[in-house]
């Protein structure tokens, strides 16, 4: 098995449950058993959909990514797949690598309770971090 299907084997699972423990949360928050449909309209998804997330036969697409995050949180980017980013970021030093992840993370949790984000806002929010253009 080649190493790019063995990483994809390996975020399905994690996504998978990921989601699983979301369900569990909510439902528990709510304080009562709920169903999985329940939890599809609540994130604003397809039940099918949900489903197979939650059994890892796939994963979300952007725009279902997106509808997760707005109930789930920015941390839902980093989960459904934004290793790219987490690698860049892991490769800079942990001062730095701090000091971006939580201009990048107010930057997304911003645009999500905005609906969006200006280029002015998120420089804004990443000079307040002390990122600064030159």
């Amino acid at each position: 098995m080649d190493t790019s299907h063995s990483a994809r084997i390996y975020f399905v699972s994690e996504f998978s449950s990921w989601i699983t423990d979301k369900f569990r949360e909510w439902e528990k928050s709510t304080g009562r058993r709920q169903s999985v449909t329940s939890f599809a309209r609540y994130l604003g998804v397809k039940q099918p959909s949900l489903n197979r997330w939650m059994l890892g036969d796939s994963t979300p697409d952007l725009d279902n990514i997106q509808k997760l995050a707005k109930k789930l949180g920015p941390e839902t980017f980093r989960i459904a797949g934004a290793e790219v980013q987490e690698s860049a970021l892991n490769s800079l030093p942990p001062d730095l690598s701090l000091s971006l992840r939580a201009a990048l993370d107010e930057i997304a949790a911003t645009s999500l309770r905005q609906g969006s984000i200006s280029t002015s806002e998120a420089l804004r929010i990443l000079e307040s971090h002390g990122w600064k253009r030159s």
